[in-house]
């Protein structure tokens, strides 16, 4: 079984061995996050040549070579070539860079999970690498019932957490006006597309509650 966790690579270097589709994804998926991506390949796809004439990523126009890594905190292993792929892994685990060969398990230190993304909730699926295709039908599934509705919830919250947290008192009275406030009817009128309501009805829950204090 996988330790699930959310890594902060905001700045970090990341690199992605392969020039193809599937590499352009992953660098993709890297930017997103804020990492400071390089690519390396002898030849790379129209969306890493956008990528790289914008400045956004880091491109070595060469055969992949064990430098590369250097400063490294994520590899991902791209490419069509196994032999390469399992040279990306051996020289990331001697030098302590956590890799991911893409579709070979054995080979990775940790899998890339589907993801539903609402504002800042992300919430990943993960088949410990056995079935991506179990998980693109389960995000499917789920995507559908967290909307952006959820994400505006949660920034509702995230503005009332300080508030809270200084002006009510004991963490079990702060856990059921939290549950309170989900459970209120805000969702609803965020779906319905009112959220000056929303925000004004969580902030006169927070209020009744400070009053009672």
């Amino acid at each position: 079984m996988l330790y699930p966790v959310f890594l902060d690579i905001r700045a970090r270097k990341c690199v992605v061995v392969g020039g193809g589709e599937i590499a352009a994804r992953k660098a993709e998926a890297l930017l997103e996050a804020g990492a400071a991506v390089t690519v390396i390949s002898p030849e790379i796809c129209p969306d890493l040549e956008e990528y790289a004439a914008a400045g956004r990523i880091f491109c070595i126009r060469a055969p992949y070579r064990e430098d590369a890594l250097d400063g490294a905190f994520i590899a991902v292993a791209a490419t069509d070539d196994m032999s390469v792929n399992t040279r990306v892994n051996r020289d990331c685990r001697a030098r302590n860079v956590i890799v991911n060969v893409v579709d070979v398990p054995e080979l990775c230190d940790f899998h890339v999970p589907s993801i539903i993304r609402s504002g800042d909730i992300t919430v990943a699926i993960g088949t410990g690498g056995k079935s991506p295709a179990l998980s693109r039908h389960l995000r499917l599934m789920l995507q559908d019932k967290i909307g952006p509705e959820y994400g505006q919830l949660l920034d509702i919250l995230g503005s009332l957490r300080d508030t809270v947290k200084e002006q009510v008192p004991g963490q079990k009275r702060r856990h059921a006006l939290w549950l309170k406030l989900i459970d209120s009817g805000i969702l609803d009128e965020l779906r319905a597309g009112r959220a000056q309501s929303a925000e004004q009805m969580a902030k006169q829950i927070v209020e009744q509650e400070i009053s009672q204090a």
